[in-house]
């Protein structure tokens, strides 16, 4: 498994793409901030990437980044077990 950082900017008001926030959960997203969501998936970044582009619009932007290290984070939406849940090591379960 592998942790994603989603971060995405919205043309139009949020409650209009609430398809696309709920595609985020589906895929297991947790939200961390605003705009920001950690997603523990064993799907590599372009299925997650054709999984989310349906929902956005030409305009809007979308970035998709592997967590492969330290993190620094401060007032996450989630909180700080959630955070430890999702940026645990896969390596360690092994």
């Amino acid at each position: 498994m592998t942790t994603y950082i989603v971060t995405y900017n919205l043309g139009k008001e949020e409650k209009k793409y609430k398809s696309f926030i709920k595609a985020l959960e589906v895929i297991g997203g947790v939200k961390v901030l605003p705009n920001a969501y950690l997603v523990n998936t064993s799907n590599n970044i372009d299925e997650m990437r054709l999984a989310l582009l349906p929902y956005l619009e030409k305009t809007d932007s979308l970035f998709i980044g592997a967590v492969n290290g330290e993190v620094a984070v401060r007032n996450a939406l989630c909180g700080n077990e959630m955070l430890q849940k999702l940026l645990v090591d896969p390596r360690k379960n092994d």
